[in-house]
This record gives C-alpha cells, structure tokens and sequence, in this order.
C-alpha cells in the first residue's frame, strides 16, 4: 500500500512506531516480572553506558535541570543495553519529581560490603520527595506516584539489577529530594 509523500504522514508515522514500541516495552516489562531477565553479559565501561543513557532520553527533560556527573572510568561486566535501561528509567524519574528544574548528580565510586567490592552508581535529585509509606512500596509492582506511570519501572530496575547480582536502594526526603544509589558487582579484567 502506498502513501502520499509528506511531513504530515510521516510524523504520523512515527507516533504510530513510537507507540508500537512502547506496547512492545511493556509486554516485555510484563514477561519480566513472571521470570528472571536473561542476561547478555559483557565487559563495558560504566561511565559510557551513564552518558549513552543520558543521550537516550529526550533533550527537553534536562532544559532546566542542571546534570553533574562525578564519574570514574570503572569497568563492569553487565547486559548494556539493560542496564542503561535501568540508568534512562531513573533519569526520567529524577527529571519528572523535579518538575523540570533542578539538580541531578550522577556519581560513580567503588564501596566494600561485606567483603565484596562493588561499583556504586548513585543518581541524586533536587525534586519533591517520597513520602515514607510511599519508599516502603515503591518496589511494588502497579505502585505509582504518576498519572500516567504503570508502576513497572522500579520493579523492573530492581529485577535487572538483582539478576545482575546487584543491589537497589532508595532514600528519599520530602521536600529536600531522591536518591537512588545501584550497586554492582566490582568487575576486575
């Protein structure tokens, strides 16, 4: 079937394929939680999946907000292109409790726990806040704070990281702001 040529149809287009590929993104997140994600494990350096990730999320969400990083060259052996989903889905939701502006600072450092050594991967924002009873759920699946949020996407960070034999955690103040600190597994070549 042929189309005629122009902006209009081709913008049309492409929110049909965006939308496509956001059905396409929760199915998956549906398919994650009924079992353990599949790995495709391999050497990568932290601070390129950080600012690949940074890249990834639409330029308009940081207009206002000021984005520090305090990166160090670490390598970690992780599923990339997880992973950076994990790093995009705790961008978004920095930027969205700031309301477009802002601070958001990415760290990177290595932490001893127990006699294992990890990377840790904090993202802090200057945004509302999470209420107490709203951090003790936060891991839930369906739990949401947004209009428009499925309450799959901390679930879904939390189960990747865990597969990654990780760590998720997150502390928060009303008023002040969030931080959500990963952590994983210390990887020396």
């Amino acid at each position: 079937m042929s189309l005629p040529e122009g902006k209009d149809i081709d913008e049309k287009i492409s929110i049909i394929g965006n939308a496509a590929d956001r059905v396409n993104a929760h199915m998956d997140d549906l398919l994650n939680l009924s079992k353990p994600p599949l790995l495709k494990l391999r050497t990568a350096n932290i601070n390129v999946l950080i600012e690949e990730s940074l890249v990834e999320v639409p330029p308009e969400i940081f207009s206002n907000i000021e984005v520090v990083k305090e990166l160090k060259d670490e390598q970690v052996n992780v599923d990339a292109e997880r992973l950076k989903r994990v790093f995009i889905n705790l961008i978004r939701n920095a930027s969205e409790s700031m309301q477009g502006k802002g601070k958001l600072q990415i760290t990177v450092h290595r932490v001893q726990i127990k006699e294992r050594k990890f990377i840790s991967i904090r993202f802090e924002d200057t945004g509302h806040g999470i209420p107490q009873e709203g951090l003790e759920k936060i891991f839930n699946p369906f739990y949401t704070t947004k209009s428009k949020g499925t309450g799959l996407g901390m679930v879904i960070c939390k189960r990747i990281i865990d597969a990654h034999q990780g760590n998720i955690e997150v502390q928060s103040k009303v008023g002040v702001g969030t931080t959500v600190i990963v952590q994983l597994p210390f990887f020396s070549s």
